[in-house]
C-alpha cells in the first residue's frame, strides 16, 4: 500500500509539472522569446514621443554634436579637457555629479501640461526615463537610496504622475530603462553579477508591477551580453506571469547581440536604417545631435517639423514607427520650440494621419518623381521618373534602360495625338494616355516607355535646367486595404504617379485628405 501511494503522489507531480509548463508557453531562450507576437496596437500607433529627462537635465550642455545627456560620463572620460573646463568654470573644481542631484527640483512640472502637448502632437504612444545609465530613478525605488526623484531633487514620483496623466488622454504608456549604471559601486566592483540580481532585476520587476506600462524601452545592453544580464529568465517572466503580459511591447536591447536579432521590435538610431521584414522603429531627437536638452544647441541644429513628417512617413512607408525625442529643461518645461515642432505635427497628422495611423507597408514603398524647377505651369507638372533609383538632378546616364518611363506631353487631347507623339521619338516603344483628368480639369498626360539608351535633347517636349526631387511614399489601411500616395513637399497643384501599376490602385477614385481639392493619383 505504501509503494502505491509512493506512485500515486509522483503521479501527481508529474501532472501539476505538465500543467505549469503548459501555463508557461514562453520558455527562457531566445527561440521561444522570439515566438511571441508584438501586441497590435503598437503596430497601429506609428509615432510616439520619446523623453530624456533627469539629473542630466541640470548641466544640460556637452559640446553640439555630442549627447548632453552623457555629461557625467563625459567629465569623467573626457581627455581634452572640454567638460572639466567648462564644469570648472561653471559650478567649481570641487563641486560633483552627484550634487546636481539637489538642483534638480523640477519646480514648474506639470505633468498634464506635457500630457496636453504630447496628445496634441499625434503622438500615441510615450516612453519617458525611468532610469538612464547616470542611475537616478525617476520613480521612488527601494533600491537607490537618495538617488532618486522622490528623496531628492524634485520630491515626486515623475513616472507615476506622468503615467496618470497619460493615461487620461488615452496615450500609451512606456518607459526607458538602462540595464547599467556607470558608477554603481556594485556594478564597477568585482562580482558585477550582484548589481544584476541586487539592483537591477528588482528595479524591472518593480516598475512592471507598480506602473504597469504598455511599453519597456531598454538600453545600455551592449556593455554585455543577454545571459549576464539574464534577460531570457526575466523575459520569460514578463511574458508569462506578469500584470502586462498580454500589452507589453519590448524592444530588441537585451544584451550586446541582441539588437536587430533578438527581442521584441528592432530600433534604429539616427539612422536611415530599415527592417522591412520585421517590426522596427526610429528613435532620433528634435536636435539633430542630443536626447537630452543641450543649452548650446542652436535652432537651427533642430528638426523642422516638414524634418519630422518626412521622417515619420518614411518610417511608416517600410514598416517601422517613430518615437521622437523632447528633452524638457530640468525646471519642468518642454522647451518652447520644442513645443511648436510638436504642434506643428499635429496640425499635419490632424489631416493626414489616416494615411499614417493604422496602416500597413505595400507592395511598393516608395517611388521618385523629378520636376523642372521653377516649372511654369502648375496644370503641367512635368517629370521624368525612374523606378528604385534615386533621382538628384535631370541628367540621366547613357546606358540608362528598362522600365523607364517619361512625359512625352501634357495637354494632349486624344489616344491618336499621344500615339503620334511616341512615334514622333525613335526611342518610345510603347505608350500610355492617361486620361483622368489632372486638377480642376487642366491638361491629360502622355507618357512613353523607353527601353534603350537615350539623351534627354531626343525626348519629345525637351526638358531643360535645374530639376527638384520629389519621393512618393505609400501606406495602405489594413482594415479598408485604401492605398494612400504621400508627396513631401507638395510640389504645385497636381502630382501624376509615375507608373500605371501605381495609378490603377487609384481608380476607385482619388482625393486630397483634409477637404481638399481633388488631385490625380496623390
Amino acid at each position: 500500500m505504501r509503494f502505491a501511494a509512493l506512485l500515486f503522489a509522483f503521479a501527481c507531480c508529474c501532472v501539476a509539472a505538465a500543467a505549469a509548463a503548459a501555463a508557461q508557453p514562453y520558455q527562457p531562450n531566445w527561440q521561444s522569446l522570439d515566438s511571441r507576437p508584438i501586441p497590435d496596437w503598437y503596430d497601429r500607433a506609428k509615432f510616439g514621443i520619446f523623453i530624456h529627462w533627469g539629473v542630466y537635465s541640470v548641466p544640460a550642455w556637452s559640446v553640439v554634436g555630442d549627447y548632453a545627456e552623457w555629461y557625467w560620463e563625459r567629465l569623467e572620460s573626457d581627455t581634452t579637457g572640454v567638460y572639466q573646463a567648462f564644469h570648472n568654470k561653471t559650478y567649481g573644481p570641487n563641486f560633483k555629479y552627484q550634487d546636481f542631484a539637489a538642483m534638480f527640483k523640477a519646480e514648474l512640472f506639470d505633468p498634464d501640461t506635457w500630457a496636453d502637448v504630447i496628445a496634441r502632437s499625434g503622438a500615441k504612444y510615450v516612453v519617458p526615463t525611468s532610469k538612464h545609465h547616470e542611475g537616478f530613478t525617476n520613480w521612488p525605488s527601494s533600491v537607490s537610496w537618495n538617488w532618486n526623484s522622490v528623496d531628492v531633487g524634485p520630491h515626486r514620483d515623475i513616472i507615476g504622475e506622468l503615467f496618470t496623466a497619460f493615461r487620461k488622454r488615452n496615450l500609451h504608456a512606456g518607459m526607458y530603462f538602462s540595464l547599467f549604471e556607470w558608477y554603481n559601486p556594485l556594478y564597477t566592483g568585482p562580482n558585477p553579477e550582484e548589481y544584476v540580481d541586487e539592483i537591477m532585476t528588482p528595479q524591472l520587476h518593480d516598475i512592471i508591477n507598480t506602473y504597469q506600462p504598455d511599453l519597456l524601452w531598454t538600453d545600455g545592453e551592449w556593455m554585455q551580453n543577454s545571459s549576464f544580464w539574464k534577460s531570457p529568465d526575466f523575459l520569460a517572466w514578463l511574458f508569462n506571469s506578469s500584470p502586462v503580459k498580454d500589452k507589453i511591447v519590448i524592444n530588441d536591447r537585451w544584451g550586446e547581440e541582441t539588437r536587430g536579432v533578438h527581442g521584441g521590435f528592432y530600433t534604429a538610431e539616427y539612422s536611415a536604417q530599415v527592417f522591412l521584414n520585421h517590426k522596427w522603429e526610429e528613435n532620433s531627437g528634435l536636435d539633430l545631435h542630443s536626447f537630452g536638452y543641450n543649452r548650446m544647441t542652436p535652432a537651427e541644429l533642430y528638426l523642422t517639423a516638414l524634418d519630422v513628417i518626412t521622417l515619420l512617413v518614411r518610417c511608416v512607408c517600410n514598416g517601422g514607427n517613430l518615437l521622437l525625442d523632447i528633452g524638457p529643461s530640468a525646471d519642468g518645461r518642454i522647451p518652447e520650440l520644442q513645443q511648436e515642432r510638436l504642434l506643428e505635427i499635429g496640425a499635419w497628422l490632424d489631416i493626414n494621419g489616416e494615411a499614417i495611423y493604422n496602416t500597413s507597408i505595400w507592395t511598393v514603398q516608395q517611388s521618385e518623381l523629378v520636376f523642372p524647377f521653377n516649372y511654369s505651369s502648375p496644370a503641367e507638372p512635368r517629370f521624368i521618373s525612374r523606378r528604385y533609383a534615386d533621382i538628384n538632378n535631370f541628367e540621366i546616364p547613357a546606358g540608362t534602360s528598362s522600365d523607364t518611363t517619361v512625359l512625352l506631353g501634357s495637354g494632349v487631347k486624344t489616344y491618336e495625338e499621344c500615339q503620334y507623339l511616341c512615334t514622333k521619338n525613335s526611342t518610345c516603344l510603347s505608350f500610355t494616355w492617361y486620361s483622368a483628368a489632372v486638377t480642376n480639369g487642366f491638361a491629360l498626360m502622355c507618357y512613353g516607355r523607353i527601353d534603350e539608351a537615350y539623351e534627354p535633347a531626343s525626348l519629345v517636349g525637351a526638358f531643360s535646367g535645374r530639376m527638384e526631387f520629389y519621393r512618393v511614399s505609400y501606406t495602405q489601411n489594413v482594415e479598408t486595404q485604401l492605398l494612400y500616395a504621400i508627396v513631401l513637399p507638395w510640389p504645385g497643384a497636381s502630382v501624376i504617379l509615375p507608373s500605371d501599376q501605381y495609378r490603377a490602385n487609384f481608380d476607385r477614385g482619388v482625393c486630397g485628405l483634409g477637404g481638399t481639392a481633388p488631385l490625380p493619383g496623390s
